[in-house]
C-alpha cells in the first residue's frame, strides 16, 4: 500500500539529482561542437551548390521554352 505523502526528503534529493542530470545534458562538449561545425559547414556549402545548379537548370529550362514557342 503506498503512503499518501511520500518522504518530503527524498523528494527534495531527487529532485536535485534530476536538475542536476538536466544541466550535464545541456553542456556541449567542444568535440561535438567541433563536429556540430563541421557538418554545418559541410550543409552550407552543399545548399549553395543545389541553388547555382538549380539557377543553370532554370536558365536551360527557359532558353528551351523560348525556343519551342
Amino acid at each position: 500500500m503506498r503512503k499518501t505523502q511520500p518522504n518530503a526528503a527524498s523528494g527534495k534529493l531527487k529532485n536535485e539529482k534530476r536538475k542536476a542530470k538536466n544541466e550535464s545534458g545541456k553542456r556541449i562538449s567542444e568535440k561535438s561542437k567541433a563536429k556540430i561545425s563541421r557538418t554545418h559547414a559541410q550543409t552550407v556549402k552543399r545548399i549553395a551548390k543545389n541553388s547555382r545548379a538549380h539557377a543553370q537548370t532554370a536558365k536551360r529550362i527557359a532558353k528551351n521554352s523560348r525556343a519551342h514557342a
